[in-house]
């Protein structure tokens, strides 16, 4: 994993220093400074601290608190200790996904390279942690921990659009977990309206989310369902209504079947995953550090009886950071992420089936920057240049970087590498999302239920309420 973060760093032309100081972190930090004296999501406040960072901060103001604090400590060693905080929850989530699927080390730490690793923690992001939320709540549900499972879904909660999905799951079909997720979740409201007030609050629901997914609608490194939408050539308000509405529609279908996909695999910890997973699939905003939220499913899904092949293809797809192969350095650890999960997934296959697959893997990584570099890069259509604010305001960080990047056309311009170097994650997320409808779906009977109420639903005894 070290060697694939300085082989980031390296490739990308990116030193400590410029990491440090251009990580997401830097835009975290800022917003915590600002909250203890102004609005942290107004973009005049923030330019006074931008330390660097050139992204806005769109968290709940929960989060802010939390950073709020950090921001006592000076910038540079509290960015080094969030990265060795980073470093250690990308650790702790290989080892809770060894615990929860039995798969092999080695496959899982490739597994997680290309999004949590290169794309998370590499850049600060706060996606890690939500990540390690998901992981550690599929284990302690799968080991019969409902409380511990609740906390474990309290820190999803750090990204609203994934965790809130998660924790209506567990309070639905898990009941042990409501007390703890209703306590928890009540005093993190409470938090952010303590440290905000009500009306930042009220401003981050209705405008500021809003503002910023909308706003990055158009952005090259989104793999949101509004990008393809965009792509295809939708206009980005219509792109982003449709996005938001395929994407409340997909969390409530992985809510309403995962208890039934669980009995299908055997795993508790489904009632986790799956939503999890959902809140990633389409949608209005999604970034590559997102995507790693799905290996909990993906993983399960390899493990288990039912949907292994597809769960064992994602694993493989969504450990390559496909966007960023445009050199021999990201290609070839590319090639070595995907084959190490392709060789130590799926231990019961013979070596020459997963020899086979892993050299077919490994060619097509390689491969991937001389096949993109032949795609003509013709704009599609011309990029956005402006955005429409009137909804959301002039003010908010969100805006002004919703503006900001339009005045690159690089990154706003639709070309065909670009969704060519997207589409296997795309197609991991599709496998992974498959292997849950197949095992719901598939023939034969889902796995006896109890007649005790109790344990209605196999490996579950332990979340329902007791007599």
């Amino acid at each position: 994993m070290a060697g694939a973060c300085l082989t980031s760093l390296y490739g990308g032309g990116r030193t400590i220093d410029r990491a440090i100081a251009n990580s997401d972190f830097a835009a975290y930090y800022c917003a915590g400074t600002v909250a203890r004296s102004s609005d942290p999501y107004h973009a005049e406040a923030i330019e006074a601290c931008r330390s660097g960072a050139s992204n806005p901060a769109p968290l709940p103001g929960y989060a802010i608190a939390f950073f709020s604090a950090v921001s006592f400590l000076p910038y540079e060693p509290a960015s080094i200790a969030w990265e060795v905080l980073l470093a250690f929850a990308l650790l702790t989530t290989v080892w809770a996904l060894r615990c929860l699927t039995g798969i092999s080390p080695f496959a899982l730490a490739a597994a997680v390279i290309g999004t949590d690793l290169l794309a998370g923690v590499s850049f600060g992001q706060l996606s890690v942690i939500t990540a390690l939320g998901v992981a550690l709540c599929a284990l302690f549900l799968a080991d019969q921990r409902p409380r511990a499972a609740a906390f474990a879904a309290l820190l999803t909660l750090a990204q609203p659009q994934i965790g809130v999905p998660l924790a209506l799951a567990l309070i639905i079909w898990a009941p042990r977990t409501r007390l703890v997720i209703v306590l928890g979740a009540g005093l993190l409201v409470a938090l952010s309206f303590l440290h905000l007030g009500l009306s930042q609050n009220a401003e981050y629901v209705e405008r500021v989310l809003p503002a910023f997914a909308a706003g990055e609608i158009p952005l090259r490194f989104q793999y949101g369902l509004g990008w393809i939408l965009y792509f295809f050539g939708l206009d980005e308000t219509r792109a982003f209504h449709i996005a938001t509405l395929q994407y409340a529609v997909t969390v409530l279908l992985a809510i309403v079947v995962a208890p039934a996909v669980a009995r299908r695999l055997e795993a508790p910890g489904v009632l986790a995953a799956f939503p999890a997973l959902a809140a990633v699939l389409g949608g209005p905003s999604v970034h590559l550090s997102d995507l790693a939220v799905a290996l909990p499913f993906a993983a399960i899904a390899a493990g288990s009886a039912r949907g292994r092949t597809m769960g064992w293809l994602a694993l493989m797809l969504l450990s390559v950071p496909w966007v960023i192969l445009d050199g021999i350095e990201q290609s070839a650890l590319g090639a070595v992420t995907i084959a190490a999960v392709a060789l130590f997934t799926m231990a019961d296959r013979s070596w020459l089936v997963r020899g086979t697959v892993a050299a077919m893997a490994a060619a097509l990584a390689l491969g991937t920057p001389y096949i993109v570099a032949g795609i003509p890069a013709t704009p599609l259509r011309p990029a956005a240049s402006t955005f429409d604010a009137s909804p959301y305001g002039d003010s908010l960080t969100a805006v002004e970087h919703a503006n900001a990047i339009r005045t690159q056309v690089g990154l706003t311009t639709p070309t065909w590498p670009s969704f060519v170097l997207k589409a296997p994650d795309w197609l991991g997320l599709a496998l992974a999302f498959l292997a849950g409808l197949a095992a719901l779906l598939g023939r034969g009977e889902p796995l006896e239920r109890d007649d005790d109420d109790d344990a209605d639903l196999p490996g579950f005894a332990g979340l329902k309420e007791e007599n």
